[in-house]
């Protein structure tokens, strides 16, 4: 290899190194699972829903906003955990309001 087919070797990888890492980022972000996705549509809407009832626990509210800065993160498992108990929170929340106030 000559001197200066190096050098344009050198400077091509210079100019694509930020185009690669750009790209593999772009993956990362884009790799959560269609089941994590699922769990956390069901748990916004949820969520909505307790808050239409007038019965949005803060506990619900931050299980999703967990949920959601672990989708950013694309961490399946922790979307899936905090959807979860986003939705229990939530049906509990409005379940409550079934209930008779007592005396």
């Amino acid at each position: 290899m000559t001197q200066a087919t190096r050098w344009i070797l050198g400077i091509g990888c210079c100019l694509l190194f930020p185009c690669m890492l750009a790209a593999n980022a772009a993956w990362a972000q884009g790799s959560l699972s269609e089941g994590a996705k699922r769990e956390l549509a069901r748990a916004t809407a949820a969520v909505e829903d307790a808050r239409r009832h007038g019965a949005l626990w803060t506990t619900a509210e931050l299980a999703l906003q967990s949920a959601q800065k672990a989708a950013k993160d694309a961490d399946n498992a922790s979307v899936i955990k905090h959807s979860t108990t986003a939705m229990e929170l939530s049906k509990l929340g409005v379940a409550q309001t079934r209930y008779p106030l007592q005396h």
